[in-house]
């Protein structure tokens, strides 16, 4: 019995570990406590109710002291004892729970760890890829001034950048191209527009010409012969009959005045039955020089300068002489009675090119530009239509008849007017063609 407590109380199972001896009846008879031995009873416990169970299925329990203790058991054979080996459970376990916080910390930062390397490939790899996904959005928008991705990766991504910032270099290039061709196709339309517009109006004022010219036919026919009547009738009694000096100088305003009649009668006929011109090789310079010779003495009497600009190497134009010469005086003494009262008239002849609708051709133009009080933005369509004039006296047909005659040479007349700084009127004539 001494062995068999001395072996019992030599067992050692860290700080909460203990051996002890237990009858059937639950009395302790060996104990590291020698104050529990006999004195004890612990049969209404979990532990002992382990100890001697048949199955004895638990190995973690509640034992004597209500403490959950780990434990195993044995009976000693020929007596009723019972052998008992317990340990605290939190000691017995305590190693296991640090290995398992171990691994808990292990899994926490592992999956810290985890996160964090993702979250830095996902930096590194679908970052680039958004923010090329972003910039194809703002591109696929027009928006390409804000395309303006850089890297300097030199790996897939870095080729991938390189490819879009070319690709969207390209995009911009090919939309710049497309808006100058649109901005030049409205121009274009514009200017198409306009030249309509104008030939619809050479259209009406042809129609109303025409109109105008067979009334103006007649009524000149039907005055023009008894004006004639009159008029040698006057000069037959101015001949064979002596007029008395109270009554000379209402003759002489009656044969004023006939001669006026006479002079708008033919000008009616002019424009009612315009010559076709008879076409001939006429030199610029010349037809500029003839023109000003006649004008030079009414400019000199209001004190008006004249200025000539004649581009050197002017070719030769295809048109009437006689023509195309009173048309150009017709336009220089309108410049003149604008100016009215000193001021300059400059005549500039330059090489140009004449637009319509089937083409260009080249031409010359003559500008008469005069520093008059300038023509009225309403009234610069009107210029041209028949008795259309802002003079006090006049038959509003000298403009009508220009605009005829550089027609009928296949011209064109323009007119730039500012008010209060002067009007340019040019004429566009074709150079001749060979052959």
């Amino acid at each position: 019995t001494d062995k068999i407590l001395s072996a019992v109380l030599r067992v050692s199972l860290g700080e909460s570990g203990e051996c002890y001896l237990v009858n059937r009846e639950g009395k302790f008879l060996a104990h590291k406590e020698p104050k529990r031995i006999l004195t004890e009873n612990i049969a209404q416990s979990d532990s002992f109710k382990n100890i001697f169970n048949s199955q004895r299925d638990k190995i973690a329990y509640i034992d004597y002291r209500g403490i959950e203790v780990i434990g195993a058991s044995v009976k000693v054979g020929g007596t009723d004892w019972a052998l008992v080996v317990e340990q605290d459970r939190a000691e017995a376990f305590q190693s296991a729970d640090r290995l398992k916080k171990y691994i808990y910390l292990a899994i926490v930062l592992s999956t810290c760890g985890a996160l964090i390397s993702a979250w830095l490939l996902s930096n590194y790899l679908v970052g680039p890829i958004r923010r090329l996904s972003t910039a194809a959005g703002q591109l696929a928008g027009g928006q390409f001034e804000s395309v303006g991705i850089q890297t300097d990766r030199t790996d897939e991504i870095g080729s991938l950048y390189t490819a879009f910032r070319d690709m969207a270099r390209q995009l911009q290039d090919r939309q710049l191209r497309l808006e100058e061709k649109i901005v030049l196709r409205e121009a274009e339309l514009k200017r198409t527009d306009v030249r309509l517009k104008e030939t619809q109006l050479a259209a009406a004022r042809s129609q109303k010409l025409a109109a105008l010219g067979q009334l103006a036919a007649g009524v000149a026919h039907e005055i023009r012969t008894p004006l004639t009547s009159l008029k040698l009738f006057l000069q037959s009694v101015e001949s064979e009959i002596a007029v008395s000096i109270e009554y000379e100088e209402d003759f002489r305003m009656a044969m004023d005045q006939v001669r006026r009649m006479e002079a708008t009668i033919n000008r009616f006929l002019e424009f009612a039955r315009p010559q076709e011109p008879v076409l001939a090789l006429v030199r610029v310079e010349k037809l500029i020089e003839d023109s000003l010779l006649l004008l030079k003495p009414r400019a000199k009497q209001q004190e008006t300068s004249i200025r000539t600009i004649i581009q050197e190497g002017l070719p030769e134009i295809n048109g009437d002489k006689e023509q195309l010469g009173e048309a150009l005086l017709n336009l220089m003494v309108n410049a003149l009675e604008a100016i009215s009262f000193r001021g300059e008239l400059t005549v500039t002849a330059s090489r140009d090119e004449l637009i319509e609708h089937n083409g260009r051709w080249d031409c010359v133009r003559i500008d008469i530009k005069d520093t008059g009080p300038g023509i009225e933005k309403d009234n610069i369509i009107k210029l041209f239509d028949p008795f259309f004039t802002t003079k006090a006296t006049g038959a509003g047909l000298g403009l009508s008849i220009v605009y005829s005659t550089i027609q009928r040479h296949g011209g064109e007349v323009q007119v730039v007017s500012n008010v209060g700084r002067g009007t340019t009127f040019s004429v566009l004539i074709p150079t001749k063609v060979d052959g």
